[in-house]
């Protein structure tokens, strides 16, 4: 009888020890809405992300609802991350991760629309925003996520309040130009928790994102890197996005070599959207282009025609394929390819659909005419658009072209000058990527 006692005794005291395990800090993603009480919210077809300061070589135990779930460890900076697929109606995440214990009540909902009527109602306009914002109706845009922000306030959803703000702010930031907005915003923009990895990665861009334009650079280099530090540890789109916003700081700022390890950085990552992968392909090659020796100009020109196939086929944009047309003429020239550089404008010289620059006045054709009439006559002037944002019409002429001089950065998107001096293996071009 002792020894069953002490038999009881021993298992009693190992389980107890086993729950004491102390509580183990996580970085989520996945959910529709982290509550205010740690709740994680999610739909149908949900995977939720967790990252651990922890290695990939740790024990794991996972359960999830009190069942073990087969789950392994992923790299991710300065830690490991967790991704699971979730099934609806789970209510509980356990993961035993070495010595430590994450725990994440779940909560499966039928539609992330909210069910209360005041945050559905913020919840509708938000998206009715961003239905505006991917048309292209920017005034309209901005004016349904301003009245989703009022009423996410009323309704006291700091969640919804943080999702709204990030388009606002780039709104305001990159179309309207309204800095003193977009800064009074952020100032009052409730501070995420520390957890919310979604969260973390927005507000670090959206603060990164208004330094550029106020000139703050040490501030736009250590909040976009505090949100693609992020971003990369829950592997979020967002954080991709900052990177590349600070490799064009970099870029602009003369440090090409800095900013195509970053841009390479971008196209080895696990993006699987075409369309952003051929955008990160063609600044990784303006960024080789920039450095200006043979070798990476070689490179570059690699590069811009990966990006012109993507555009091509499987992601079909005219403009952007007439951009990189004009990518590779410029490359062309540097490598004192003057027949290539022909070659290239005359592919790009017929005119294109120019929806993705509807403020334009100058026609695509016409544009593509001063490029080619830049490698007949050197000294010419080659004009070229760059984004696909609708912006003012920019000219900067250069009473001394053996003098570079550089377009300013807040200028970016949109038309940019660039000068092909006496010697056609040269040509002076502005830091900014054509995409």
């Amino acid at each position: 009888m002792r020894r069953i006692w002490t038999i009881a005794l021993w298992v009693a005291l190992t389980t107890a020890c086993e729950e004491r395990k102390p509580e183990l800090f996580g970085v989520i993603r996945g959910c529709t809405r982290l509550t205010p009480d740690r709740v994680c919210e999610y739909t149908s077809g949900s995977t939720v992300a967790v990252w651990f300061d922890a290695s990939t070589s740790a024990k794991l135990e996972v359960e999830l609802d009190g069942d073990d779930v087969p789950a392994k460890l992923v790299p991710a900076l300065d830690g490991a991350r967790l991704e699971l697929p979730l099934p609806d109606r789970a209510r509980r995440l356990q993961a035993d991760v070495g010595a430590g214990r994450f725990t994440l009540p779940l909560a499966w909902v039928e539609t992330a629309t909210p069910a209360e009527p005041g945050p559905r109602e913020a919840y509708r306009l938000h998206q009715a925003g961003l239905r505006a914002l991917r048309a292209g109706k920017i005034d309209r845009a901005h004016e349904l996520l301003l009245e989703a922000e009022a009423k996410a306030k009323a309704v006291g959803d700091a969640h919804r309040w943080r999702e709204v703000a990030y388009p606002l702010t780039y709104v305001e930031v990159m179309m309207l130009g309204d800095l003193a907005a977009a800064d009074m915003r952020l100032r009052d923009l409730p501070s995420p928790a520390i957890d919310d990895g979604r969260a973390m990665v927005g507000t670090g861009w959206a603060r990164g994102l208004l330094a550029i334009r106020l000139a703050d650079r040490r501030a736009a280099h250590s909040e976009l890197a505090d949100a693609a530090r992020w971003g990369e540890r829950i592997d979020d789109p967002a954080g991709r996005d900052a990177t590349n916003q600070r490799a064009l700081l970099l870029l602009e700022a003369g440090e090409a070599r800095i900013a195509a390890s970053l841009f390479d950085s971008q196209r080895t990552s696990r993006e699987t959207n075409p369309c952003r992968q051929a955008t990160n392909t063609a600044n990784a090659g303006w960024a080789r282009l920039s450095i200006g020796t043979t070798e990476e100009t070689q490179k570059a020109r690699a590069l811009f025609e990966e990006a012109l196939a993507t555009y091509s086929k499987a992601c079909p944009s005219p403009p952007s394929r007439n951009n990189q047309r004009i990518n590779l003429a410029l490359a062309s020239l540097e490598l004192d390819d003057v027949d290539g550089a022909r070659s290239y404008s005359l592919k790009s010289h017929s005119p294109a659909p120019t929806t993705a620059l509807p403020h334009h006045s100058s026609s695509t054709s016409l544009r593509w005419q001063t490029v080619l009439g830049s490698i007949r006559s050197p000294g010419a002037h080659i004009w070229a658009p760059v984004g696909h944002m609708p912006r003012q019409e920019i000219a900067r002429k250069h009473s001394d072209i053996s003098r570079p001089q550089r377009t300013s950065w807040t200028e970016k998107r949109g038309l940019f000058l660039f000068t092909s001096p006496a010697s056609p293996g040269w040509v002076r071009r502005n830091r900014v990527p054509l995409n």
